[in-house]
């Protein structure tokens, strides 16, 4: 059976038209200038040459919008073993940790240091509870899982009471919101303890 899988264009192509437009990364921690609007068409470079950005993107737009031809049981036939999956996701997010503290330790300006230090914590917070997924997925029994995500939220925690004191350091650009979306990100994980404990699931 082959259906037609549509995507979400909303946010999007909102990320597509800042790349198309300009002011899309062009290396760690800098833009690209952005030309102006008069200067620039979509999918037309600012000499009036499709650049193979802005190419790219107006493909993967297509893509969004019109969605694509899925083979249901080809797809089905052709996965990966659940465990393999979890493992390789697992892998992902180590790496993907490793860069955000990467960021958090080395910002890449003096200028952009302030923005770089909530953005590399909650990068390195979202991939950390992404490879809590994986390790949740490996987990051969409730105590494994528990033992995951109990150390999730000591983790979690440690970082946060650390941020809160930050927030009080001389030029660390820490706000009340910046506090509660660590805060909101941690409680989530504790919910997932306490459905799991109450026997409802992690």
């Amino acid at each position: 059976m082959s259906i037609r899988i549509g995507f979400g264009v909303g946010a999007a192509s909102a990320a597509l038209a800042w790349a198309i437009f300009g002011g899309a990364p062009v290396g760690p921690g800098r833009v690209g200038a952005s030309p102006g609007p008069q200067d620039v068409s979509p999918g037309v470079g600012p000499l009036g040459e499709g650049t193979p950005r802005s190419k790219a993107a107006q493909r993967i737009a297509e893509l969004m919008r019109g969605g694509v031809e899925v083979d249901v049981q080809q797809v089905v036939d052709g996965l990966p073993g659940a465990e393999d999956l979890a493992r390789r996701r697992s892998e992902i997010a180590d790496q993907l940790m490793e860069f955000a503290l990467v960021k958090f330790v080395e910002p890449p300006s003096p200028t952009a240091q302030r923005g770089t230090f909530h953005a590399a914590i909650i990068d390195y917070v979202e991939w950390s509870s992404k490879r809590l997924d994986a390790s949740l997925e490996l987990a051969g029994s409730d105590d494994d899982r528990r033992e995951a995500l109990a150390g999730e939220v000591g983790k979690l925690r440690s970082v946060e009471q650390a941020y809160r004191e930050l927030a009080e350091a001389e030029g660390i650009g820490v706000t009340p919101q910046n506090l509660l979306e660590l805060e909101f990100l941690r409680l989530g994980v504790e919910s997932r303890l306490a459905r799991l404990v109450a026997g409802r699931g992690d």
